[in-house]
């Protein structure tokens, strides 16, 4: 989670744009539980054959108006978070522009054109979605799932609550360990995209020489082998990727299936009813979702890192040459 805290400067400068964010994904995650409560009330009336068309028709305005609310403030906090990402993909661009435009040739010499394209490609774009979707997934995660977890105690007990959440260990267990995994390989497959950047930006440079020199067919084979390692790089992090969802889907099924069975005996032993059961059950449904967050955080945070990494090192270097008139530009860390 460190890049968060790396990323600490940008969140300062917009920190109104980022706190009103916060707020509507909380009012959202609130909103949400909603629903569940009434639908479980409207099961026990049926269940008590005290339902009513009035009840019926005031339950479902009352849904339909959350659902208008929740709608407004999802649209909200996508504008803001959206936006903001894409304000620090356009200044992490410029300070990079504005740190190559002060490099020494023995820079470019050390770093090739096809390199620094993906540092300022594929990088910038990895740092962008930590700073969208990643903080998405932590606050979801975080808030989304806690409000969930209180509501079903209030709902139903602890008991119940317990029963539910007892696959979530392994499952927090599992993400950490793909993320270390992902973190290592993502790194892998940036740097096999920048040798094949290199690859291409070479053989255009060379093409007379290439077609001089009847090299054609020697310049293909090359590049056929760089791809099929860049392609063999992403599909190791492919591998690892494609396991955060069966994993929480699995975690998540089980959990379900212990609720229902746990749930069904309680009813049978009078100690819950009907109505209480549907709600516990919906709330399991809301969920799934800040699971899934929570290992959609791991693949971004760890990707977001392997590319903020990068970008810092190559930030780090200092030219050799001190131009007076740049002096005001400051380092990636100190936006």
């Amino acid at each position: 989670m460190s890049i968060f805290w790396n990323l600490g400067w940008f969140f300062k400068q917009h920190w109104l744009r980022y706190s009103c964010c916060v707020l509507f994904l909380i009012l959202v995650s609130l909103a949400e539980l909603l629903p569940p409560w009434i639908i479980g009330d409207l099961v026990d009336e049926v269940q008590q054959g005290s339902i009513t068309f009035a009840s019926v028709l005031q339950s479902s305005l009352l849904i339909a108006f959350i659902g208008l609310a929740i709608y407004a403030l999802r649209n909200g906090w996508r504008i803001m978070l959206f936006g903001g990402a894409i304000e620090l993909g356009r200044v992490m661009r410029l300070r990079l522009f504005h740190h190559l435009t002060r490099m020494s040739p023995e820079f470019y010499q050390r770093h090739n054109t096809g390199d620094l394209m993906a540092h300022g490609t594929n990088d910038v774009r990895a740092i962008e979605m930590t700073a969208a979707e990643g903080v998405l997934t932590l606050v979801d995660s975080m808030i989304a799932g806690s409000a969930v977890i209180i509501a079903m105690v209030l709902v139903c007990g602890w008991e119940m609550t317990v029963a539910a959440l007892l696959p979530f260990p392994v499952m927090a267990w599992l993400m950490f360990r793909y993320a270390g995994l992902l973190h290592a390989r993502f790194k892998l497959a940036q740097e096999a995209f920048s040798d094949l950047n290199n690859r291409v930006q070479e053989a255009v440079s060379g093409v007379r020489a290439i077609r001089a020199h009847d090299l054609n067919r020697s310049q293909m084979q090359k590049f056929a082998a760089q791809s099929e390692t860049t392609v063999a790089a992403n599909m190791q992090v492919a591998r690892i990727d494609a396991m955060f969802d069966p994993t929480i889907s699995i975690c998540v099924g089980v959990s379900i299936l212990g609720s229902l069975g746990f749930g069904a005996w309680r009813i049978d032993s009078g100690l819950m009813t009907l109505g209480e059961l549907t709600t516990f059950t919906i709330y399991l449904g809301l969920l799934v979702w800040p699971m899934f967050a929570f290992g959609w955080l791991f693949n971004i945070v760890e990707r977001g890192n392997a590319s903020l990494n990068r970008l810092q090192s190559l930030m780090g270097e200092k030219p050799g040459v001190v131009d007076s008139e740049f002096e005001t530009v400051k380092s990636l860390d100190g936006l």
